[in-house]
């Protein structure tokens, strides 16, 4: 049986869209709804532990959607699926919208077991935050802050977004120094991605907005740059810590490549297994929402390998070829890129010549470095080179 340690659970429900987002997410639901949901998810988690047998968990990650719309009772519904598979060592983190933070909510989660949260603020810019249709404003972000100073005594993380539109360079700045002032351990700093499909995508093919995407990409690293003089480690390539024990170990399974159990509508899991070199595969769930809670509050097929055939899933199988890609792809994120030797031992072959020569040519550029550490070679990616992994993955292929 392969070694799964991390769970994802996706919670699709948002009071609003906003205008820039393309993950899986729904408006127009009830309590009821939500509520049922939750048993259903519960029924999932509960088939994914039991046939996978992971023991204790490194990491659970509640995402979303909005997972701070549940009830308190249909969380604990949540919880309660899990909860035997994990100790005080598991990293559990929850999203949060800034407009739902409050005492109580804060004292919700830490009495759930939740010892990471992650809180959405975007921006500290009125407009910026309407035009993209952002539920909550600069207050409600305000407010929040002032609350997880006072009550929050866990980990923590803070989203923000560069260069969203009619949001000012003095804007960014000044959310990034409240964040900074407040000592906030763990800040992701994300570059505006339009995504083909969303709202954005069709105001600007409209013409409704205009959007500067080389002034946005100065201002990205003009922001990086002022977090790194802060004292901040870039880790990752949108994502900064105080130090290593603030990283987030659930996203290091992704970057890692390591299997992780997806739960929900719409999530999606990995599950490899390189040591016996069995098939690895990728799986998402449906969006249909109706159909997922009906199946799973109705399910009660036995827990053998044939049961894995969900109707409900889609699966892709995963070649070698695109798990080296993807070794690079997720690996080169992090600053400090991939270990070589590990690459050996998980595909039971070297690196392609190809790859080596493209590897050399970026280590001559200055954009890219091969070091040792605790014996083994390592490659990354310098700081401006990983403003151009897109290139670079482009050349391996």
């Amino acid at each position: 049986m392969v070694s799964v340690k991390s769970l994802y659970i996706h919670i699709p429900f948002c009071i609003s869209k906003c205008a820039y987002c393309d993950f899986f997410s729904v408006t127009g639901f009830s309590k009821e709804g939500m509520d049922l949901y939750a048993k259903a998810l519960s029924r999932e988690i509960d088939f994914y532990l039991k046939y996978y047998n992971p023991g204790i968990l490194e990491s659970v990650y509640i995402g979303g959607g909005t997972p701070s719309l549940l009830s308190l009772s249909a969380l604990k519904t949540i919880f309660k699926a899990f909860s035997k598979n994990i100790d005080e060592n598991t990293e559990i983190t929850m999203e949060m919208n800034a407009s739902d933070v409050t005492e109580e909510s804060l004292l919700n989660a830490e009495n759930l077991g939740v010892n990471r949260l992650s809180v959405g603020l975007q921006a500290f810019s009125d407009s910026a935050l309407k035009l993209s249709n952002r539920r909550g404003d600069r207050e409600d972000n305000l407010r929040a802050l002032s609350a997880l100073k006072s009550v929050w005594k866990k980990n923590l993380s803070c989203d923000l977004i560069a260069a969203l539109p009619m949001q000012s360079k003095d804007e960014l700045f000044e959310g990034i120094s409240l964040l900074t002032e407040n000592n906030i351990s763990h800040i992701s700093l994300y570059s505006l991605t339009i995504e083909e499909g969303t709202p954005l995508y069709r105001m600007l093919e409209d013409g409704k907005i205009k959007y500067n995407f080389e002034k946005a990409d100065k201002m990205w690293i003009q922001a990086r740059d002022f977090l790194l003089e802060k004292g901040y480690d870039q880790y990752e390539v949108s994502n900064f810590c105080k130090n290593d024990s603030f990283m987030c170990r659930h996203n290091l399974a992704y970057w890692n490549q390591k299997s992780y159990l997806g739960a929900g509508s719409g999530a999606s899991g990995s599950i490899y297994d390189f040591e016996k070199q069995r098939l690895s595969f990728r799986y998402t769930n449906t969006k249909k929402i109706s159909d997922y809670v009906n199946f799973w509050l109705s399910f009660d097929g036995e827990i053998t390998e044939k049961s894995l055939d969900f109707p409900l899933w889609q699966k892709e199988e995963l070649s070698k070829e695109t798990l080296i890609f993807e070794f690079f792809m997720m690996g080169l994120r992090k600053s400090r890129g991939v270990n070589l030797s590990d690459f050996e031992k998980r595909f039971s072959i070297s690196i392609s010549e190809k790859i080596k020569k493209v590897m050399d040519f970026w280590v001559s550029q200055k954009k890219a470095i091969f070091y040792q550490e605790n014996g083994t070679a390592h490659f990354s990616m310098t700081k401006e080179g990983l403003l151009f992994l897109n290139q670079f993955l482009e050349e391996i292929i």
